[in-house]
């Protein structure tokens, strides 16, 4: 008889794009004693399936900090085992992570597209665009897009040149910082070939997107805080011949639990005595509750809406039908698909692939034309136009908002 190879899982910090993700899947895929890994950039999360031989957890997070990303065990390093007694202790922290990330990039929009839109006028309008002021106002309003709205991407690119990789943060500051610092030289030698605008907008359609794929990441994130709010927090046990209040998470296998009419009952169990109507729809979906005599099952957070039991606990913490479900949701969420493995391989050579044809194609422009600021500018639009973060990140937010629902 086979058995399943262990497997560890692991929250991922500091990925910003699809290959991020490829990166630290690679790294953790080359370590002694892994047999695979995956990592999954939407859930911001990493599973590693272990050698005969496995390797040591600090191993793995040392190598990952090589790379310059962070590797973490989950805060509630079994979700399952507190799905039965409502919200996990990690759970709090998540959320407050991603409301914080959320209200940010809300903020960096609401300063972007004003800003972004008054740089556009301003380089477009008749009458306006060949003012001797309109530069200069171009200048200090495009400026605080691109040092603090787009400060993110900037600092992204700066840890990963740190670490000699690249990814897409590479590419928006390449091409932003490459626009900006362009058309400020041509201010300061009085010329007006300047793209204030061009490095304000693309600053401001990216954090747009950042934010609604955090917006995404939380709403699907919900689902399932909300399957472990649906688990009782206590438990009435009968000790001693006396009824006792107990967190659900010292109730063991064998216990004899009391649940009165409108009570939750925290574990699965089988009834000893009692009969009673129990209302299971958040297991199976029936509205109308279902009669438990002595001998039934029940479920745990099914609500106990009539008569008074006693039941046996026969399936605690991560063994719980609750807790089952709350898994399979989560590996839904952190799994992927044939779609996603495909293009987080494409995620993973993209970057420095279109760093080179961007290079190629100055140089091309200077050597063969003779113009190199053409080539310049030229150079930054495939800069600009190779950001497809959503390259490998569809896939995933669907899936997220798919088991969601």
């Amino acid at each position: 008889m086979t058995t399943e190879a262990p497997a560890r899982e692991f929250a991922v910090r500091g990925m910003t794009c699809g290959s991020c993700a490829a990166r630290v899947q690679k790294v953790l895929g080359r370590q002694p004693g892994v047999t695979s890994a995956e990592v999954n950039f939407a859930t911001g999360t990493a599973r590693v399936v272990l050698a005969e031989q496995p390797a040591a957890t600090q191993a793995l997070v040392a190598a990952v900090a090589k790379a310059g990303y962070r590797l973490e065990l989950p805060e509630a390093a079994a979700i399952p085992a507190t799905a039965t007694n409502g919200a996990g202790s990690g759970d709090v922290p998540v959320e407050d992570e991603q409301a914080d990330a959320q209200r940010s990039w809300l903020r960096r929009v609401l300063i972007a597209w004003p800003l972004g839109l008054a740089v556009m006028y301003l380089a477009f309008a008749p009458g306006l665009k060949d003012t001797a002021w309109a530069p200069w106002v171009q200048l200090a309003l495009a400026t605080p897009v691109q040092f603090y709205v787009g400060w993110p991407f900037l600092r992204g690119a700066v840890k990963r040149a740190r670490w000699f990789t690249a990814n897409m943060d590479t590419l928006v500051a390449l091409g932003t910082v490459t626009a900006y610092t362009f058309s400020l030289v041509e201010l300061l030698r009085g010329q007006r070939e300047l793209y204030f605008e061009t490095a304000a907008l693309l600053i401001a359609f990216l954090v747009l997107g950042r934010y609604f794929e955090v917006r995404a990441k939380r709403r699907a994130g919900k689902a399932i805080r909300a399957l472990l709010e649906l688990g009782a927090k206590q438990a009435r046990v009968i000790r001693d011949g006396t009824e006792v209040m107990v967190p659900v998470e010292q109730v063991e296998v064998g216990d004899l639990m009391r649940i009165r009419p409108g009570e939750k009952i925290p574990t699965d169990g089988a009834v000893v005595d009692g009969a009673s109507a129990v209302d299971e729809s958040m297991l199976t979906g029936e509205s109308v509750p279902v009669d438990k005599t002595v001998g039934s099952t029940v479920a745990g957070a099914a609500v106990n809406t009539s008569g008074v039991l006693t039941v046996r606990a026969t399936a605690v913490g991560a063994d719980t039908a609750l807790a089952q479900i709350v898994s399979l949701v989560s590996a839904a969420q952190a799994g992927k698909g044939r779609a996603q493995r495909l293009a987080d391989r494409i995620s993973a050579v993209f970057v420095p692939t279109v760093i080179l044809l961007a290079l190629g194609t100055f140089a091309g422009w200077w050597l063969i034309v003779g113009d190199p600021v053409a080539g310049l500018i030229a150079a930054v639009a495939v800069l600009i136009v190779a950001c497809p973060c959503a390259l490998g990140l569809a896939t995933p937010v669907a899936i997220m908002v798919g088991t969601g629902r």
